[in-house]
Protein backbone atom coordinates (compact mmCIF):
# COMPACT_ATOMS: atom_id res chain seq x y z
CA UNK A 1 0.00 0.00 0.00
CA UNK A 2 2.76 2.51 0.86
CA UNK A 3 4.30 1.75 -2.52
CA UNK A 4 1.45 2.90 -4.35
CA UNK A 5 1.03 5.97 -2.26
CA UNK A 6 5.06 6.63 -3.33
CA UNK A 7 4.23 6.15 -6.92
CA UNK A 8 0.96 8.07 -7.19
CA UNK A 9 2.88 11.33 -5.10
CA UNK A 10 5.94 10.70 -7.58
CA UNK A 11 3.42 10.98 -10.67
CA UNK A 12 1.78 14.11 -9.19
CA UNK A 13 5.14 15.65 -8.84
CA UNK A 14 5.56 15.31 -12.52
CA UNK A 15 2.83 17.12 -13.31
CA UNK A 16 4.31 19.78 -10.61
CA UNK A 17 7.35 20.14 -12.05
CA UNK A 18 7.13 22.46 -14.29
CA UNK A 19 5.53 24.97 -11.66
CA UNK A 20 8.25 24.08 -8.84
CA UNK A 21 11.41 24.94 -11.50
CA UNK A 22 14.50 23.27 -11.00
CA UNK A 23 17.67 24.19 -9.40
CA UNK A 24 19.77 26.84 -10.50
CA UNK A 25 23.79 25.85 -11.23
CA UNK A 26 25.19 27.16 -8.80
CA UNK A 27 22.37 25.38 -6.10
CA UNK A 28 23.63 22.30 -8.00
CA UNK A 29 27.34 22.85 -6.77
CA UNK A 30 26.44 23.46 -3.54
CA UNK A 31 24.51 20.02 -3.29
CA UNK A 32 27.15 18.54 -4.65
CA UNK A 33 24.70 17.29 -7.42
CA UNK A 34 25.29 16.65 -10.80
CA UNK A 35 23.87 19.67 -13.08
CA UNK A 36 22.49 17.26 -15.61
CA UNK A 37 20.58 15.89 -12.95
CA UNK A 38 16.92 17.53 -13.49
CA UNK A 39 14.98 15.55 -10.86
CA UNK A 40 17.03 16.39 -7.42
CA UNK A 41 14.80 18.91 -6.28
CA UNK A 42 12.06 15.85 -7.52
CA UNK A 43 13.66 13.96 -5.42
CA UNK A 44 14.45 15.71 -2.38
CA UNK A 45 10.50 16.21 -2.51
CA UNK A 46 9.78 12.58 -2.44
CA UNK A 47 12.13 11.67 0.32
CA UNK A 48 10.73 14.31 2.49
CA UNK A 49 7.21 12.84 1.65
CA UNK A 50 7.97 9.46 2.75
CA UNK A 51 9.47 10.66 5.93
CA UNK A 52 6.81 12.71 6.52
CA UNK A 53 4.32 9.65 5.68
CA UNK A 54 6.70 7.10 8.43
CA UNK A 55 6.99 10.35 10.72
CA UNK A 56 2.94 10.66 11.34
CA UNK A 57 2.75 6.58 10.35
CA UNK A 58 4.94 5.57 13.49
CA UNK A 59 2.85 7.72 15.85
CA UNK A 60 -0.47 7.13 14.93
CA UNK A 61 -0.02 3.77 14.74
CA UNK A 62 1.34 3.73 18.11
CA UNK A 63 -1.45 6.12 19.25
CA UNK A 64 -4.12 3.24 17.31
CA UNK A 65 -2.26 0.66 19.59
CA UNK A 66 -2.23 2.67 23.28
CA UNK A 67 -5.52 0.53 24.75
CA UNK A 68 -3.91 -2.61 23.30
CA UNK A 69 -0.46 -1.56 24.11
CA UNK A 70 -1.89 -0.92 27.97
CA UNK A 71 -3.74 -3.83 28.27
CA UNK A 72 -1.62 -6.43 27.01
CA UNK A 73 2.12 -5.18 29.08
CA UNK A 74 -0.48 -3.75 32.11
CA UNK A 75 0.92 -0.27 32.42
CA UNK A 76 -1.10 2.70 32.47
CA UNK A 77 -1.85 4.93 29.91
CA UNK A 78 0.36 7.79 30.63
CA UNK A 79 3.24 5.10 29.89
CA UNK A 80 2.33 4.30 26.92
CA UNK A 81 1.80 7.69 25.28
CA UNK A 82 4.98 8.44 27.12
CA UNK A 83 7.06 6.16 25.29
CA UNK A 84 5.97 7.78 21.94
CA UNK A 85 6.72 10.91 23.44
CA UNK A 86 9.79 9.63 24.08
CA UNK A 87 10.63 8.53 20.28
CA UNK A 88 9.71 12.13 19.17
CA UNK A 89 11.88 13.91 21.74
CA UNK A 90 15.14 11.29 20.29
CA UNK A 91 13.48 12.48 16.98
CA UNK A 92 14.22 16.17 17.90
CA UNK A 93 17.43 15.74 19.59
CA UNK A 94 19.48 14.42 17.35
CA UNK A 95 18.33 17.07 14.66
CA UNK A 96 21.17 19.63 15.68
CA UNK A 97 23.74 16.52 14.55
CA UNK A 98 21.98 15.96 11.27
CA UNK A 99 23.30 18.60 9.25
CA UNK A 100 26.86 17.98 10.15
CA UNK A 101 26.17 14.31 9.47
CA UNK A 102 24.82 14.85 6.05
CA UNK A 103 28.07 16.93 5.40
CA UNK A 104 30.61 14.12 7.15
CA UNK A 105 29.17 10.94 5.40
CA UNK A 106 26.53 12.39 2.59
CA UNK A 107 22.62 12.57 2.36
CA UNK A 108 22.43 9.13 0.63
CA UNK A 109 24.08 7.09 3.60
CA UNK A 110 22.18 8.99 6.53
CA UNK A 111 19.12 8.48 4.85
CA UNK A 112 19.63 4.98 3.82
CA UNK A 113 20.77 4.22 7.43
CA UNK A 114 18.22 6.31 9.34
CA UNK A 115 15.59 3.90 7.29
CA UNK A 116 17.08 0.65 8.33
CA UNK A 117 17.08 2.62 12.17
CA UNK A 118 13.32 2.83 11.95
CA UNK A 119 12.48 -0.30 9.99
CA UNK A 120 14.27 -2.15 13.04
CA UNK A 121 13.32 -0.45 16.08
CA UNK A 122 9.35 -1.81 15.15
CA UNK A 123 10.38 -5.05 14.56
CA UNK A 124 12.39 -5.42 17.36
CA UNK A 125 9.74 -4.15 19.52
CA UNK A 126 7.53 -6.59 18.33
CA UNK A 127 9.33 -9.28 20.49
CA UNK A 128 10.00 -7.13 23.62
CA UNK A 129 8.10 -5.83 26.69
CA UNK A 130 7.25 -2.53 27.40
CA UNK A 131 10.64 -1.13 28.71
CA UNK A 132 12.64 -2.53 25.75
CA UNK A 133 9.99 -1.63 23.47
CA UNK A 134 10.76 2.03 24.92
CA UNK A 135 14.82 1.86 24.78
CA UNK A 136 14.35 0.73 20.84
CA UNK A 137 11.98 3.27 19.71
CA UNK A 138 14.15 6.07 21.66
CA UNK A 139 17.75 4.51 20.51
CA UNK A 140 16.82 3.61 17.05
CA UNK A 141 13.12 4.95 15.82
CA UNK A 142 14.01 8.40 17.37
CA UNK A 143 17.09 9.34 15.67
CA UNK A 144 16.26 7.98 12.47
CA UNK A 145 13.33 10.08 11.92
CA UNK A 146 14.88 13.26 13.30
CA UNK A 147 18.10 12.76 11.10
CA UNK A 148 16.25 11.86 7.31
CA UNK A 149 13.80 14.92 7.86
CA UNK A 150 16.64 17.76 8.52
CA UNK A 151 18.30 16.38 5.75
CA UNK A 152 15.40 16.10 3.49
CA UNK A 153 13.63 19.36 4.15
CA UNK A 154 17.34 20.71 3.93
CA UNK A 155 17.33 19.85 0.41
CA UNK A 156 13.83 20.82 -0.55
CA UNK A 157 14.89 24.49 1.24
CA UNK A 158 18.20 24.42 -0.98
CA UNK A 159 16.00 23.39 -4.05
CA UNK A 160 13.89 25.71 -4.57
CA UNK A 161 13.32 29.89 -4.96
CA UNK A 162 11.25 31.85 -2.37
CA UNK A 163 8.64 32.22 -5.67
CA UNK A 164 8.59 28.16 -5.68
CA UNK A 165 9.44 27.19 -1.39
CA UNK A 166 5.54 27.15 -0.45
CA UNK A 167 4.21 24.46 -3.49
CA UNK A 168 7.60 22.55 -2.72
CA UNK A 169 6.94 22.22 1.16
CA UNK A 170 3.05 21.59 1.09
CA UNK A 171 3.38 18.30 -1.54
CA UNK A 172 5.77 17.38 0.65
CA UNK A 173 4.41 17.83 3.58
CA UNK A 174 1.38 15.90 2.30
CA UNK A 175 3.03 12.89 3.21
CA UNK A 176 1.60 13.25 6.41
CA UNK A 177 -1.93 13.71 5.42
CA UNK A 178 -1.35 10.47 3.25
CA UNK A 179 -0.41 8.51 6.72
CA UNK A 180 -3.33 10.11 8.73
CA UNK A 181 -5.71 8.66 6.00
CA UNK A 182 -4.20 4.95 5.42
CA UNK A 183 -1.89 4.40 9.01
CA UNK A 184 -4.67 4.07 11.14
CA UNK A 185 -7.18 2.08 9.23
CA UNK A 186 -4.48 -0.17 8.28
CA UNK A 187 -3.16 -0.71 11.65
CA UNK A 188 -6.38 -0.97 13.24
CA UNK A 189 -7.07 -4.05 10.66
CA UNK A 190 -3.69 -5.57 10.93
CA UNK A 191 -4.78 -5.63 14.89
CA UNK A 192 -7.95 -6.89 14.17
CA UNK A 193 -6.55 -9.55 11.81
CA UNK A 194 -2.75 -10.53 13.18
CA UNK A 195 -2.75 -9.14 16.83
CA UNK A 196 -0.56 -6.07 17.68
CA UNK A 197 3.08 -8.17 17.69
CA UNK A 198 2.21 -8.76 13.74
CA UNK A 199 1.07 -5.80 13.32
CA UNK A 200 4.43 -3.59 14.75
CA UNK A 201 6.28 -6.49 12.43
CA UNK A 202 4.02 -5.29 9.28
CA UNK A 203 4.44 -1.71 10.34
CA UNK A 204 8.22 -2.11 10.41
CA UNK A 205 8.55 -3.63 6.58
CA UNK A 206 6.41 -0.67 5.63
CA UNK A 207 8.62 1.50 7.18
CA UNK A 208 11.79 0.32 5.48
CA UNK A 209 10.81 2.50 2.66
CA UNK A 210 12.93 5.60 3.60
CA UNK A 211 16.04 3.22 2.95
CA UNK A 212 14.34 3.03 -0.55
CA UNK A 213 14.66 6.97 -0.79
CA UNK A 214 17.86 7.46 0.27
CA UNK A 215 19.19 5.23 -2.32
CA UNK A 216 17.70 7.43 -4.91
CA UNK A 217 19.70 10.40 -3.97
CA UNK A 218 22.98 9.10 -6.19
CA UNK A 219 25.20 12.58 -6.04
CA UNK A 220 28.29 11.93 -7.96
CA UNK A 221 31.88 11.94 -5.29
CA UNK A 222 33.39 14.24 -8.06
CA UNK A 223 32.22 17.76 -6.53
CA UNK A 224 32.66 16.77 -3.21
CA UNK A 225 33.94 18.11 -0.12
CA UNK A 226 35.59 21.26 -1.75
CA UNK A 227 32.73 22.92 -3.20
CA UNK A 228 30.15 22.57 0.07
CA UNK A 229 32.60 23.54 2.12
CA UNK A 230 33.54 27.35 3.32
CA UNK A 231 37.05 27.41 2.60
CA UNK A 232 38.72 29.07 0.15
CA UNK A 233 42.09 29.22 -1.73
CA UNK A 234 44.59 30.76 -0.17
CA UNK A 235 47.34 32.50 -2.68
CA UNK A 236 51.02 31.12 -3.46
CA UNK A 237 52.57 33.89 -1.94
CA UNK A 238 50.91 33.23 1.44
CA UNK A 239 51.65 29.46 1.84
CA UNK A 240 55.30 30.26 3.78
CA UNK A 241 53.62 33.15 5.76
CA UNK A 242 50.46 30.17 6.66
CA UNK A 243 52.99 27.97 7.55
CA UNK A 244 55.04 29.72 9.63
CA UNK A 245 51.62 31.07 11.80
CA UNK A 246 50.68 27.18 11.76
CA UNK A 247 53.79 26.29 13.97
CA UNK A 248 53.30 29.65 16.21
CA UNK A 249 50.05 28.04 16.90
CA UNK A 250 51.09 24.59 17.48
CA UNK A 251 53.12 26.19 20.15
CA UNK A 252 49.99 27.72 22.13
CA UNK A 253 49.25 26.58 25.24
CA UNK A 254 46.24 23.47 25.94
CA UNK A 255 44.08 25.90 26.70
CA UNK A 256 43.92 27.95 23.06
CA UNK A 257 43.85 24.51 21.56
CA UNK A 258 40.72 23.62 23.19
CA UNK A 259 39.03 26.99 22.78
CA UNK A 260 40.01 26.78 19.24
CA UNK A 261 38.42 23.74 19.00
CA UNK A 262 35.49 24.85 20.85
CA UNK A 263 34.84 27.42 18.55
CA UNK A 264 35.32 24.95 15.56
CA UNK A 265 32.59 23.26 17.06
CA UNK A 266 30.19 26.12 17.59
CA UNK A 267 30.73 27.28 13.97
CA UNK A 268 30.03 23.93 12.28
CA UNK A 269 26.50 23.74 13.98
CA UNK A 270 26.08 27.34 13.45
CA UNK A 271 25.33 28.24 16.72
CA UNK A 272 25.44 31.78 15.83
CA UNK A 273 21.54 31.36 14.95
CA UNK A 274 21.13 31.99 19.25
CA UNK A 275 21.57 35.37 18.69
CA UNK A 276 19.39 36.10 15.70
CA UNK A 277 16.06 37.23 17.53
CA UNK A 278 13.89 36.12 14.41
CA UNK A 279 15.30 32.62 14.59
CA UNK A 280 13.60 32.73 18.21
CA UNK A 281 10.28 33.72 17.27
CA UNK A 282 10.46 30.82 14.91
CA UNK A 283 11.70 28.79 17.71
CA UNK A 284 8.45 29.70 19.63
CA UNK A 285 6.37 29.05 16.59
CA UNK A 286 7.92 25.68 16.02
CA UNK A 287 7.63 24.85 19.91
CA UNK A 288 4.15 25.14 20.34
CA UNK A 289 3.19 23.66 16.97
CA UNK A 290 5.35 20.41 17.96
CA UNK A 291 3.68 20.05 21.23
CA UNK A 292 0.03 20.84 20.28
CA UNK A 293 0.84 18.95 17.25
CA UNK A 294 1.97 15.57 18.91
CA UNK A 295 -0.44 16.10 21.36
CA UNK A 296 -3.18 15.61 19.26
CA UNK A 297 -1.69 12.71 17.16
CA UNK A 298 -0.97 10.16 20.06
CA UNK A 299 -4.29 11.34 22.50
CA UNK A 300 -6.94 12.29 19.81
CA UNK A 301 -7.97 8.55 19.56
CA UNK A 302 -8.81 7.68 22.70
CA UNK A 303 -9.75 11.22 23.20
CA UNK A 304 -12.73 10.33 20.87
CA UNK A 305 -13.24 6.94 22.49
CA UNK A 306 -13.97 8.62 26.49
CA UNK A 307 -16.72 11.28 24.42
CA UNK A 308 -18.47 8.11 23.13
CA UNK A 309 -17.09 7.53 19.66
CA UNK A 310 -16.62 3.86 18.14
CA UNK A 311 -12.62 2.95 17.57
CA UNK A 312 -14.39 2.65 13.81
CA UNK A 313 -15.89 5.83 14.42
CA UNK A 314 -12.15 7.67 15.37
CA UNK A 315 -10.48 6.46 12.77
CA UNK A 316 -12.89 7.35 9.98
CA UNK A 317 -12.18 11.05 11.86
CA UNK A 318 -8.69 10.88 11.51
CA UNK A 319 -9.10 10.10 7.98
CA UNK A 320 -11.21 12.91 7.54
CA UNK A 321 -8.28 15.55 8.82
CA UNK A 322 -6.22 13.47 6.69
CA UNK A 323 -8.17 14.06 3.59
CA UNK A 324 -8.68 17.58 4.24
CA UNK A 325 -4.81 18.01 4.47
CA UNK A 326 -4.19 16.04 1.06
CA UNK A 327 -6.51 18.83 -0.38
CA UNK A 328 -5.01 21.72 1.04
CA UNK A 329 -1.55 20.86 0.09
CA UNK A 330 -2.59 20.75 -3.37
CA UNK A 331 -4.65 23.89 -3.41
CA UNK A 332 -3.26 26.03 -0.48
CA UNK A 333 0.44 25.86 -1.46
CA UNK A 334 0.34 26.97 -5.17
CA UNK A 335 -2.23 29.44 -4.35
CA UNK A 336 -0.15 30.91 -1.51
CA UNK A 337 3.10 31.26 -3.89
CA UNK A 338 0.70 33.19 -6.31
CA UNK A 339 -1.85 34.94 -4.24
CA UNK A 340 0.06 38.02 -2.88
CA UNK A 341 -2.83 39.93 -1.13
CA UNK A 342 -2.43 38.12 1.91
CA UNK A 343 1.41 37.25 3.30
CA UNK A 344 2.82 34.50 4.64
CA UNK A 345 2.51 36.03 8.12
CA UNK A 346 -0.74 37.15 7.37
CA UNK A 347 -1.69 33.34 6.83
CA UNK A 348 0.28 31.64 9.84
CA UNK A 349 -1.51 34.71 11.90
CA UNK A 350 -5.17 33.12 10.66
CA UNK A 351 -4.08 29.69 10.96
CA UNK A 352 -3.19 29.71 14.70
CA UNK A 353 -6.21 31.83 15.59
CA UNK A 354 -8.30 28.32 14.30
CA UNK A 355 -6.23 26.33 15.84
CA UNK A 356 -7.22 27.97 19.40
CA UNK A 357 -10.84 27.72 18.71
CA UNK A 358 -10.51 24.56 17.56
CA UNK A 359 -8.94 23.33 20.76
CA UNK A 360 -10.96 24.99 23.22
CA UNK A 361 -14.29 23.73 21.40
CA UNK A 362 -13.39 20.38 20.69
CA UNK A 363 -13.78 18.92 24.37
CA UNK A 364 -17.81 20.34 24.34
CA UNK A 365 -18.28 18.53 20.96
CA UNK A 366 -20.18 15.13 21.29
CA UNK A 367 -22.05 14.91 17.45
CA UNK A 368 -20.21 12.97 15.11
CA UNK A 369 -20.48 15.58 12.27
CA UNK A 370 -20.06 18.27 14.44
CA UNK A 371 -16.33 17.09 15.49
CA UNK A 372 -15.88 15.86 11.30
CA UNK A 373 -16.20 19.81 10.69
CA UNK A 374 -14.30 20.87 13.39
CA UNK A 375 -11.43 18.29 12.74
CA UNK A 376 -11.75 19.52 8.75
CA UNK A 377 -11.02 23.10 9.98
CA UNK A 378 -8.15 21.54 12.39
CA UNK A 379 -6.69 19.95 8.87
CA UNK A 380 -6.42 22.96 7.57
CA UNK A 381 -5.03 24.83 10.29
CA UNK A 382 -2.33 22.69 11.62
CA UNK A 383 -1.06 21.88 7.89
CA UNK A 384 -0.74 25.58 7.45
CA UNK A 385 1.46 26.33 10.34
CA UNK A 386 3.79 23.49 9.69
CA UNK A 387 3.94 24.80 5.75
CA UNK A 388 4.47 28.62 6.60
CA UNK A 389 6.94 27.30 9.74
CA UNK A 390 9.33 26.07 7.58
CA UNK A 391 8.56 28.86 4.80
CA UNK A 392 9.40 31.24 7.43
CA UNK A 393 13.09 29.62 8.78
CA UNK A 394 13.98 29.64 4.74
CA UNK A 395 13.00 32.92 4.46
CA UNK A 396 15.07 34.19 7.72
CA UNK A 397 17.90 32.13 7.82
CA UNK A 398 20.49 31.76 5.28
CA UNK A 399 21.10 28.62 2.95
CA UNK A 400 24.47 27.78 4.68
CA UNK A 401 22.66 27.65 8.27
CA UNK A 402 19.16 25.84 6.89
CA UNK A 403 19.72 22.68 8.14
CA UNK A 404 21.04 23.89 11.49
CA UNK A 405 18.05 26.25 12.34
CA UNK A 406 15.83 22.95 11.49
CA UNK A 407 17.96 21.10 14.03
CA UNK A 408 17.66 23.53 16.86
CA UNK A 409 14.57 24.31 16.42
CA UNK A 410 13.61 20.72 16.63
CA UNK A 411 16.17 20.22 19.94
CA UNK A 412 13.79 22.99 21.85
CA UNK A 413 10.69 21.30 20.64
CA UNK A 414 11.95 17.98 22.00
CA UNK A 415 12.28 19.62 25.54
CA UNK A 416 8.82 20.80 25.79
CA UNK A 417 7.48 17.77 24.54
CA UNK A 418 9.38 15.28 26.83
CA UNK A 419 8.17 17.88 29.87
CA UNK A 420 4.56 18.70 28.82
CA UNK A 421 2.99 15.82 27.09
CA UNK A 422 2.91 12.58 29.66
CA UNK A 423 0.07 15.41 31.55
CA UNK A 424 -2.53 14.25 29.23
CA UNK A 425 -2.16 10.51 29.69
CA UNK A 426 -1.66 11.10 33.83
CA UNK A 427 -4.91 13.67 33.55
CA UNK A 428 -6.76 10.91 32.40
CA UNK A 429 -5.66 8.29 34.83
CA UNK A 430 -6.68 10.60 37.57
CA UNK A 431 -9.85 11.93 36.38
CA UNK A 432 -10.73 9.90 32.96
CA UNK A 433 -11.39 12.60 30.94
CA UNK A 434 -8.87 14.71 28.27
CA UNK A 435 -11.06 17.89 28.17
CA UNK A 436 -8.39 20.22 30.39
CA UNK A 437 -5.83 18.63 28.44
CA UNK A 438 -6.92 19.88 25.21
CA UNK A 439 -8.16 23.58 26.73
CA UNK A 440 -4.37 23.79 27.59
CA UNK A 441 -3.44 22.66 24.27
CA UNK A 442 -5.55 25.60 22.81
CA UNK A 443 -3.83 27.84 25.32
CA UNK A 444 -0.70 27.55 23.97
CA UNK A 445 -1.64 28.82 20.94
CA UNK A 446 -1.41 32.03 22.38
CA UNK A 447 2.35 32.19 22.72
CA UNK A 448 2.68 31.59 18.93
CA UNK A 449 0.17 34.46 17.74
CA UNK A 450 2.70 36.79 19.92
CA UNK A 451 6.18 35.27 18.58
CA UNK A 452 4.74 35.93 15.22
CA UNK A 453 3.48 39.32 16.31
CA UNK A 454 7.17 40.22 17.50
CA UNK A 455 8.50 38.02 14.22
CA UNK A 456 6.66 40.57 12.11
CA UNK A 457 7.84 44.05 14.26
CA UNK A 458 11.81 42.60 13.98
CA UNK A 459 11.19 42.26 10.18
CA UNK A 460 10.06 45.55 9.31
CA UNK A 461 12.97 47.28 10.99
CA UNK A 462 15.26 45.73 8.71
Amino acid sequence: MASAEIAAVYLSLQIYLPVIGTMEQQQYRQLGADRRNRFVGLLAILGTWVNWFIWVGTVKSLATLLPTLRDQMETYTWVIGWIIVIMEVTADLIGPFAAPLGRRFGVRICVMVSGLMIGLAFIIASFSSAAVMAVVLAVLAGPGLGISNVLCKELVGKCFSSRRISTAFAISQSGASISYMVVPPMTQLFLDTYGWRATMLLLGAIFFHMTVCGALFRFPPSCGVIVASNYSVIPDDCVQEEHQSNDNASREPNEHQKMSAFRALCQHLNTELFFNRSYWCLAVMGIVNNVSTLGWAVYFVPHTQTKGFTPKESVILTAIMGMTKVVAAFTLGPLMDKVKIVSSRGFLGIALTSLTVYYLIDPWLTSFWLNAINVAIYACSSFLVWLLTDVLVCEVVTADQLGSAFGWIGIKCAVFSFVLLYLPGLTFDLGGSYTLPFMLLGGLQIFAIVALILLVVEQSRK
